[in-house]
């Protein structure tokens, strides 16, 4: 049987249809997502938003005495630190008087040290 024979027949035609059904059907759902996508960066560990402001829950600040900047992200600092005694995420006025601040500075600078060896 060719396939013009073939595409004559009520199962291609019945196939056919339901084919353009499910595609259309998918379409429709991929354009009417009711979750907004992040715009722009978002933090690589808690997946929010990076913008700066008041309601924001990153900062982004440095140490002072080393160069780069720093982004606080509150989750982030408390996994790290949880098993050190840390039992809430701090505000970066909290975290900044904290004991745990001088910690993740040090933390911070090995981790850009180590992120900056070149291998040849």
């Amino acid at each position: 049987m060719s396939f013009e024979e073939f595409s004559t027949t009520t199962f291609f035609q019945r196939e056919l249809q339901e084919t353009k059904k499910l595609v259309g059907e998918k379409s429709e759902t991929k354009r009417n997502r009711t979750e907004s996508q992040p715009t722009g960066r978002v933090c690589r560990f808690c997946h929010k938003d990076l913008k700066q402001g008041p309601n924001s829950p990153h900062v982004h600040t440095g140490f002072p005495g080393v160069a780069g900047k720093y982004i606080y992200c509150p989750s982030k600092v408390l996994s790290i630190y949880q098993s050190q005694g840390m039992v809430k995420e701090m505000s970066w006025k909290e975290f900044s008087e904290s004991p745990f601040y001088e910690a993740e500075k040090q933390r911070w600078v090995a981790e850009k040290k180590l992120n900056n060896i070149w291998f040849y």
